[in-house]
């Protein structure tokens, strides 16, 4: 029996971009996105989270901010 482990990347491996038309982002500041996904039947979504991560891309790959919540 395995935990934890990746199974599905949503978004293109590096990230998507969030809020590019900002030069700087303010402390605060909340910013939505809605992801549609369908599970594949073989997963039991009660054993399913989601992570997702705000990641400096350009320069440092320093990670901000992170969460993680169970699909059901």
């Amino acid at each position: 029996t395995f935990k934890h482990v990746l199974r599905d990347v949503i978004t293109p491996v590096g990230g998507a971009s969030v809020l590019d038309s900002m030069a700087t982002k303010a402390a605060g500041l909340v910013f939505e996105k809605t992801t549609l996904y369908t599970l594949p039947a073989k997963w039991n979504p009660s054993n399913c989270k989601i992570v997702a991560f705000v990641h400096d891309a350009a320069a440092t790959k320093e990670v901000y901010q992170v969460i993680e919540k169970s699909v059901k």
